[in-house]
């Protein structure tokens, strides 16, 4: 526990150290946007030349411009919004996966972020820890950072985000997490991003209203895909415990066989054992099939032996 807690801490001065790196990096964008303002002068036809090349045709009295009107987010803006590709005029520029963002020092910034909601969390509910050893494993945090990364990066992705909240929500029901426990994290949550952002007076009224929009969104879908895997897992489970309690075994076994036979004979070139061990195989497989609906080690490990040896 001590060596966690050590770990931990280490996490959370990295957070710190990045945002504030990168503070500093936009302090130093406003000053120097604060210069050329100060300036007013024309640039020579040489150094305008190289702005246009370096900003990819934005001038740099245009960069002034935009910067007078709406500081350094206007001239992002602008060189951003020259260099789209015009056949998408119009159009919402969706968000896509950088290379940047595989680097070791953005996995890294992504763990911070993780174990630092980790330690917000697990400090505020003890019950977590204690039932469900929130927080312990190493990989809970690189898993969490991944899923506020998500949560982001897929706002302008309707059917990604409820996709990928849909394939989340089976993994928290099969751990056991109900519905009820969301507003938990919601507090979490905010109090994660206000302490981070508050720091350097970037968590306003504006932002958290943001983030109250996207999460109450994230919680209404990821609530109706964990209530929905729920029934479904229930259902497959007393379905084939219904099978093995009233049903012969056996007969649904042939049964099967004959008819994937019928439907698909050349598969029946790779059944070459005796019926009754395909009988004993059939069951095997289902009863696989069933313990992975609410088990994922069964599906990481035993299934995917199986799918080795086909």
């Amino acid at each position: 526990e001590k060596v966690a807690r050590q770990q931990r801490g280490r996490f959370s001065s990295k957070l710190v150290s990045k945002v504030g790196s990168k503070m500093h990096a936009k302090s130093q964008t406003d000053a120097s946007m604060a210069g050329i303002e100060e300036e007013g002068d024309k640039p020579e036809e040489g150094e305008q030349e190289l702005a246009q090349k370096k900003s990819s045709g934005v001038t740099m009295g245009a960069m002034v411009a935009a910067y007078k009107a709406g500081g350094v987010a206007a001239v992002k803006a602008l060189i951003v919004g020259n260099k789209e590709d015009k056949s998408n005029a119009g159009g919402f520029t969706l968000w896509q996966k950088k290379e940047s963002m595989q680097s070791p020092e953005y996995l890294e910034g992504r763990h911070a972020v993780g174990q630092a909601f980790l330690d917000i969390f697990a400090s505020r509910n003890a019950w977590a820890v204690k039932d469900f050893d929130f927080g312990l494993s190493p990989t809970h945090a690189v898993k969490m950072g991944e899923a506020l990364e998500l949560i982001v990066h897929s706002s302008t992705k309707p059917q990604l985000l409820q996709h990928k909240l849909r394939v989340l929500s089976l993994g928290h029901v099969q751990m056991g997490i109900k519905p009820e426990f969301f507003p938990h994290f919601g507090t979490a949550l905010f109090a994660f991003l206000e302490q981070v952002l508050g720091n350097y007076m970037m968590f306003d009224k504006a932002t958290e209203e943001a983030w109250q929009w996207m999460w109450d969104i994230v919680i209404a879908a990821f609530t109706h895909h964990m209530v929905s895997a729920a029934r479904l897992l229930q259902t497959v489970g007393s379905s084939w415990e219904y099978i093995e309690t009233n049903c012969d075994i056996n007969e649904i076994s042939d049964r099967f066989f004959e008819h994937l036979f019928r439907i698909v004979p050349v598969l029946q070139e790779f059944f070459t054992k005796p019926k009754k061990m395909q009988r004993v195989m059939f069951i095997k497989a289902m009863d696989l099939i069933v313990r992975s609906v609410a088990d994922t080690k069964v599906l990481e490990v035993d299934l995917k032996a199986i799918a080795m040896r086909h």
